[in-house]
């Protein structure tokens, strides 16, 4: 997955190289595919290229999630998935978009990707 947040200016990314964190790491031949390659500004669609892991992914978790944290309160305009372009693009994902301001204030979307 690779994640992009669209702040108040729509050319900015609230959540590039912010830390991010995910359920688990998918490791394939020694090569971890961490949570801030879906963060990292790269536009690359494929997993893997030249043996270097360019997306995030996790395990097969029963119920995986990704989370970035933005530092500071930010105003949300747009939030885009780019799902994988090689061996696992064709595959549906079902996500939630939750929004969480200090602790106690709470917004959930979601849909199908």
């Amino acid at each position: 997955m690779c994640f992009v947040v669209n702040s108040a200016v729509t050319t900015y990314n609230a959540a590039l190289n912010k830390t991010a964190y995910q359920s688990s790491v998918f490791i394939w031949r020694g090569k971890l595919f961490s949570a801030h390659l879906a963060n990292d500004g790269s536009r690359e669609t494929n997993g893997l290229r030249d043996g270097v892991p360019r997306c995030s992914a996790s395990r097969p978790d029963i119920n995986p999630w990704w989370a970035v944290d933005l530092d500071r309160p930010t105003e949300v305009y747009a939030v885009t998935f780019t799902n994988r372009g090689d061996c696992c693009g064709m595959n549906k994902i079902q996500y939630y978009v939750q929004f969480i301001y200090l602790f106690y204030k709470k917004y959930v979307v979601g849909g199908t990707i």
